[in-house]
Order: C-alpha cells, then structure tokens, then sequence
C-alpha cells in the first residue's frame, strides 16, 4: 500500500558519464517505493519521487552509496563537487614539456652512448610514472571503482591506454626495443585532461543560469531599525517586513513593496528588457532589480525562496530533470559503448600481433591509439553542451528553459494553440462607477485570490484592504466564504451577447453586477502572429469566453480557426484532435489555472511569470513578463539548437567512422590520437558556441 509522496534532490559524487547515470538511475528505480527517479550525468544532480510510508531518504542515500555514488541532499549542498583538475593539468603539462625535451635528443639522432640513451629512458621513465601515479588518478580511481562493483565506464578504456603505453614504453630501458614511448604516456594524460576540463565546463555552464540567479541575494544591505537607525545586515538575514535602503548600483535581494515616493529600475535580468522603468509608491519591486539614481526604501514581502529569484533558480533547476531526446539516446549508447571500445582494442592488437607480424611495442601502440581515438567526448558534449548555450541565450532573453526536450521539440512545432485573455490581449476595467463603495472593496477582496487576468485587471493598483476567503474553479471563478461569487456569465446561468467581455460579481446579499471589461491586444500580438504564420505554422485561439468576443480578437490579428465558450478539458482534446500523425508538434501558449490541462496536453507549454502557479508547473518555457514577442527567440533558438544538435552529433559519428579504420590501420599514433580526441570535443563545443539568441 503505498503512502504519502515525497521527494528528493540531492548531488550525486563519481559520475563520469551518461553510463554510470542510467545504470543509477535502474538501481534506484527498483527500490520498493520508488515513484521517479532521474539522474542527469551533465549536471551531477539526481531527482527522486518515492512513498514516504515504504522508501525514507536515508535509505535512498544508503542505496545510492552502495551502487558507488554517494549522494549528498542538495539542501545542504551548493552543488555538485567535482575534482580540481587545475593541478593534475599543471602536473601532467610540466611532465609532457620536460618529457618532450628528452625524446628530441634520442629522436634528432644525435651522437650517444648507449649508456647515455639509457640514461634518457630513465630519466623519461621517472618523470613518467610521476605523471601518470599523480595526474592519472583522475581516471585510475573511477575506473577501479567501477571494476570493484562489476561495472565498466569510459574511465576504464581511458585507463587501459595510459597503462598500456607506460608498459611499453618500458622495453626501451629494459633494452628490449630502440623506441620508448613516455612521451606518448603523458601528452595522452595531458589532453585526455583537457577533454575533461572542457566537460566539467560544460556542466558549469549548464548550472550557471540557476546558480547566477542565486546569486544574487548574496551581498550587505542597509536595514532600517524602528528608531530610524541603518543596520548593516547580509542579505541572508532578512525577512519579511523588514525596512531596506537599496542602494544605487545594487540588486534588490527580496521581492518587497516600494516605501520611496519614486525610482527608477533595471530589471532586465528578470524580464528582458533593456530600458530602465519608472517606480512609484507601493510598487512591487522583484527581486533581481538594479537600483538607479537614487536609493530606495522597500518593504520586504518574499525573501529566499519565496521571492521571484528563488522561483525562478527553482524553476531553472526543474530543467534538469528533463532529458532530451538525443541526450536520452547517448546515455543508452554510452552503456554499452565502453565494452565495444575495449573489443575494437583487442581485436586491434590481435589483428597486428598475431596475423601482421608487428611487435609487442607496436601492437600495443595500435590498441592504445583505438582505445583514445574511439573516446566519445565529442558524442557526449554534443547535446549538452549545446542546449546549456541555449539555455543561457534563452535566459538572456527573459525566458526560462525547464524542458531540454520542449527546446529540441519546438523547431518542429506545425501547430500553436494560443489562449486568448492574459495572453494575446490584455484587459482593461472600463466600468467601475455606479458600484457602491462597500461593493466594489467586497468584490476587489474576492477578485485577490485569483491570478486570473480579469481579477488582476479588477483589483488594478488598488490597494486591498481585507481577502475574502474563496475557492477558485477554472472556468468559472471564485465562489466566497460569506456567500459573495465572481466568474462568468455561465456561472450565474446568464445570457449574454456582443463583443464586450465582462465578469459578474454577487454581493453576499445576493445583488448581482455587471463589470465590463476592453480587451486590448498586447503591443507585440500582431508581429507575433505574423512571424509565425510567414513561418508556416498553424494557429489556433481556444478561448473560455463568449465566441463572439474570440471572433473578434481573431479577425484583428488575422487567426482563422478560433473557438470560444471552451471548457479547459475541451482545450485538451482540441489539442489532441490536431495530431495528425506522430511527428506533429502541437504547442500551447496559456497562463491561467484552466489552461493547465492543454498545457499538459501539449507536446510543448509556454506560460508567463505572471500567470497562475499550475500554469507554471505544466510549462515547458516560462516567459519573464508579459511579452508575446519572446515565442520568436524560443523558437528560433530551438531551430538553431535542434540544427546544432544534429551537426555536432553528425560530426560525431563521421569523426568515429573515420578515426576508427585510420587507427586499426596504423595511420593514427597515440599522441595523434589524443590530439585528434580533444580537437573533436573543442570543435564540438564552439559550434555549439554559434546559437545567438
């Protein structure tokens, strides 16, 4: 029977590709209780859901400890720790340029003793085994802990070659070959570490949105004490209702309301847009907003978090869990792709060994060059690397990435169903007089419970004096607990006819009224929908208002297929009758509570920061502001990083297709290979360098 979900976000150590993640990610899943797990090997971070009653999170961890990976709660962890690779580099650099030194001299032939040749072997040897015993431990201890349980990973080829070249390398001093190879042994230790500095670079990047945010509510404020003084407090010690002076030049750390009788502000970061705008008092002011020209004092209302940073560092970290499709696929294929790397080897070796007549030295080097040539870091960063660009570009942009599926899906996307009220138009309260006063604060304290654009446009800039307890049904409205209701004209079994919206609101004594409202286009709506039907994608209004009302809107920016008076399940199933077939890309474009179910519905979801929180979660993309206009840059950064996605993956497999024979073949040394290795994950990563936003 199972019990109360929870869930679990922790960090995961020793992850050192897509394979050890999947391999997690089915141990984990067998445990008794567990609902979901996702372990993402880009980021390091592992989501689990699970019955509290059947599954603790002690006994996660201790599971996740046994498979080889412990896993520390994210809530007491910053994030992932990975290795310093900075000195094992240094290390392996020093080596290589010193070891270099001494194979120039034995290769420009000149006149030397045996004995004086012996002694450059040796001194090649020493440094050698310096280099491989301190920088090669970044490969040896993963790979020997993966052996220990059974399992092989990337670490393990990787390993293979090192050791292979420095017992080769061993004969030239043993006098039982002219050639050493030392000099292979650490160039193939320094640019194997390179492909891993580039990899840890990419998991920075794709953490670095998030963990950007977050930083933000760091930093010392000035908090105003009771009697006028200023305290000098972190921004981690502030709470709600606490007086701050914000000064000019510093990001507000806390959401909070505007005590000063004016400002101005940058919140391009949260929203996108370039131009300061102008505060007055009482405004909201979100957190991640840079004070300018003079300094501002706020009261505090959301800190950590709560606050509109915190939400959105959350939302950033949601992303994670989300694997695409090509990302899906190279973790199955890097399951298995270490044991054909290590028989491509074997059989290397076997073919020049046994059949050509090469030496030992010689066959040794053929395998080296197969197990270093045939690494997949390029096939690994290609879709990482590539999507963190996008994320970020994205980010820029005022829009959050949650699905790293949706960005590759929304290139495809043939059809995009748009609500209309909060989304293509904003409304605008045109009547309020002939309301008595104790009405029109009864009906703005119901209309404060919902996000709803009509209930924002209701209660405008006034201020609430007490909320009136209510329960919300999508579709409908709000019914109070006095009595009071406020919704549609369907909801009071009304009639009601022309192309003017309007909600109704009935006291709790039973009078009922008539509010109307003008639904005004949003400045960027046409250009929009312009931009997307030159596209060629098909577009769709589903409305839960009056039809007339959609028609009109419809007719305005040039919509054809449009429907009003659509109940929020009726959405979903509009969106499933358009998929014709199953490479149809159906998109949802919504922000209120009864758009949640066509939002799931969907095969991608766009919602607004400013929209209901079950719109949010059902989102594949939430756009920072009310801006319309910012479906043009998701969209064109997801072709952009769909297209990316496949040149670098095509890359990939014709960079393997070729190294492979070259290398069974004899064309390719050791050193070329890890050169040739770390060129492909470099290559790979500035063209994912070309997504502009």
């Amino acid at each position: 029977m199972s019990g109360p979900g929870a869930s679990f976000h922790g960090v995961v150590q020793n992850l050192t590709c897509g394979a050890c993640a999947l391999r997690l990610e089915r141990q984990l899943a067998g445990l008794e209780g567990m609902r979901r797990v996702v372990v993402n090997a880009t980021t390091h971070r592992l989501r689990a859901e699970y019955d509290r009653g059947v599954l603790s999170e002690a006994a996660l961890i201790a599971a996740a400890a046994r498979a080889g990976h412990p896993v520390q709660s994210a809530a007491q962890e910053g994030g992932p720790r990975e290795p310093d690779l900075v000195i094992p580099l240094a290390v392996a650099g020093f080596g290589m340029a010193n070891v270099m030194s001494f194979s120039v001299s034995v290769w420009a032939g000149i006149d030397m003793g045996p004995a004086t040749r012996q002694a450059m072997h040796l001194a090649s040897a020493l440094l050698a085994l310096g280099v491989t015993g301190f920088a090669g431990r970044v490969f040896f201890e993963p790979a020997l802990r993966d052996l220990r349980r059974g399992r092989v990973s990337m670490d393990l080829p990787i390993s293979l070659a090192i050791l292979a070249t420095l017992a080769a390398s061993f004969l030239a001093p043993l006098g039982l070959a002219e050639e050493g190879y030392f000099d292979a042994v650490v160039s193939l230790i320094f640019l194997l570490l390179i492909g891993r500095v580039l990899d840890q670079k990419v998991r920075r990047q794709t953490l670095g949105a998030a963990r950007n945010l977050q930083a933000l509510v760091v930093g010392r404020f000035a908090r105003l004490a009771p009697d006028g003084r200023l305290v000098d407090v972190s921004a981690a010690d502030l709470q709600c209702g606490d007086r701050i002076l914000v000064r000019p030049g510093q990001t507000v750390p806390v959401d909070g309301r505007l005590r000063s009788p004016g400002g101005r502000i940058d919140r391009s970061l949260i929203t996108g847009e370039s131009d300061a705008v102008a505060v007055a008092a009482d405004d909201l002011i979100l957190a991640g907003s840079k004070v300018l020209q003079r300094a501002l004092e706020i009261n505090v209302t959301a800190v950590g978090e709560a606050a509109s940073v915190g939400q959105m560092a959350q939302m950033m970290r949601v992303f994670e869990d989300r694997k695409g499709r090509a990302q899906i696929l190279a973790d199955r294929f890097a399951a298995t792709y270490a044991p054909m790397v290590i028989g491509g080897a074997i059989f290397g070796f076997a073919l020049w060994f046994f059949v050509l007549d090469a030496s030992l030295a010689e066959a040794t080097m053929i395998a080296v060059a197969v197990l270093v040539v045939t690494c997949p870091c390029a096939a690994g960063l290609a879709t990482p690397a590539t999507v963190a660009r996008a994320t970020n570009q994205l980010l820029n942009q005022g829009v959050l990435v949650r699905s790293g599926r949706a960005l590759e899906a929304f290139s495809r996307a043939s059809h995009i169903v748009f609500d209309k009220t909060g989304t293509l138009t904003r409304p605008v309260q045109t009547v309020r007089r002939g309301l008595p006063t104790d009405v029109a604060r009864a009906m703005t304290g119901l209309a404060a419970n919902s996000a709803h654009p009509l209930s924002r446009a209701l209660v405008g800039e006034t201020r609430v004096d007490s909320i009136t307890p209510a329960m919300e049904k999508p579709g409908e409205g709000l019914r109070g607990a006095d009595g009071s209701a406020l919704g549609s004209a369907e909801m009071f079994g009304l009639q009601v006819t022309g192309p003017v919206t309007a909600s109704f609101f009935k006291s709790k004594s039973g009078d009922l009224y008539e509010v109307p409202f003008k639904e005004v286009l949003s400045n960027d709506t046409t250009d929009t929908v312009c931009h997307f039907q030159r596209a060629g994608v098909h577009l769709h209004i589903q409305s839960g208002d009056r039809d007339d009302v959609v028609q009109t809107i419809a007719d305005e920016i040039g919509i054809t297929s449009a429907q009003g008076n659509v109940k929020p399940v009726a959405k979903a199933d509009f969106i499933d009758g358009l998929r014709g077939s199953p490479d149809t890309i159906v998109a949802m474009v919504g922000d209120g509570v009864n758009d949640a179910p066509a939002l799931t519905a969907a095969d991608v979801s766009v919602s607004f920061s400013d929209g209901s929180a079950i719109s949010q979660d059902a989102a594949d993309f939430i756009i920072i502001g009310e801006s319309l206009a910012k479906l043009i840059p998701i969209f064109e950064v997801s072709r952009s990083c769909r297209r990316i996605i496949g040149q670098n993956l095509a890359f990939s497999t014709i960079y393997n297709l070729l190294s492979l024979p070259l290398a069974l073949c004899g064309f390719i040394t050791p050193f070329a290979a890890a050169i040739l290795m770390a060129s492909s994950s470099i290559a790979v990563m500035l063209n994912a360098q070309r997504i502009r936003s």
